[in-house]
């Protein structure tokens, strides 16, 4: 396994602990108790192949690494599934920063480990330290991603009945726009924003604004309008003195949204 891959492979679980809700099981551990778990036994496995790389010849038992009060009280000391989910993070990179400093001789040390399942052990006796914590991120992560999916709770919503209906203009730098100086630039900067205003006192215009940090920088502003035709909105949007002085060009389409999901309180 490739150290981005060993890495990515927990992507799945932390991306589900921080965007999913779960639900309490009625026996077994909480969403917040399977990250913790997750996160300490990638520190726990993280400690043995750092020990191993300083010449020590240490020993795995997750005895804490599965105990109920443990991880409980892992989880007080982060926090929230989202924390959790970070403390997953760090502990996956210190494994993964841990696994890459070991040598061909050191992957293949002899672990002395004792692997607990609740109250029963599963393994006692050695394990090769490399394909232990190669393991850890496969076939014992895969594990927990089900645990956690069985969790998950599947909300669902009957879509809108009504939605409000907007003609979208779109701004964008003319293809050739004029050469003016300074204050030309700025008398016409100021006739394009007032040209706004009045749409807006008008009752056409909805909201406006300009657009930034766009990988694109063609593209100058959106403004918002509810007339009812797209076609009268092309008509209205043309005679903004930007648009007709050829700084700015316009893409004018229908936008939809459930109805009442925005307002405009500004009289």
């Amino acid at each position: 396994m490739e150290p981005n891959d060993f890495e990515s492979s927990y992507d799945d679980f932390v991306l589900t602990l921080r965007t999913r809700t779960f639900r309490r099981p009625d026996d077994g551990w909480t969403a917040e108790l399977i990250g913790a778990h997750v996160a300490a036994n990638n520190d726990l496995i993280a400690d043995m192949a750092e020990r191993v790389t300083r010449g020590e010849k240490p020993a795995y038992d997750n005895a804490d690494e599965i105990d109920d009060v443990e991880l409980t009280a892992y989880v007080a000391r982060i926090g929230d599934a989202n924390a959790v989910a970070s403390e997953v993070v760090r502990s996956t990179q210190r494994l993964a920063r841990a696994r890459d400093a070991l040598t061909s001789d050191q992957r293949n040390y002899q672990l002395p480990a004792t692997i607990r399942d609740g109250d029963t052990i599963v393994h006692e006796g050695p394990v090769p330290l490399g394909s232990f914590i190669d393991g850890n991120a496969d076939f014992h992560l895969s594990r927990h991603v089900e645990q956690l999916r069985h969790l998950v709770i599947y909300d669902t919503a009957d879509p809108p009945e009504e939605f409000d209906e907007y003609e979208l203009v779109l701004l964008r730098r003319g293809k050739n726009p004029p050469e003016l100086d300074d204050e030309a630039s700025e008398l016409l900067q100021r006739r394009h924003l007032g040209y706004l205003e009045l749409m807006r006192r008008k009752g056409y215009l909805k909201v406006a604004g300009p657009l930034d940090e766009q990988p694109d920088e063609s593209w100058r502003g959106i403004s918002l309008y509810q007339v009812g035709s797209v076609a009268e909105v092309e008509r209205l949007a043309r005679e903004d003195p930007a648009v007709k002085a050829g700084r700015l060009d316009i893409e004018v389409m229908k936008w939809y949204c459930a109805k009442g999901a925005v307002a405009f309180p500004r009289p």
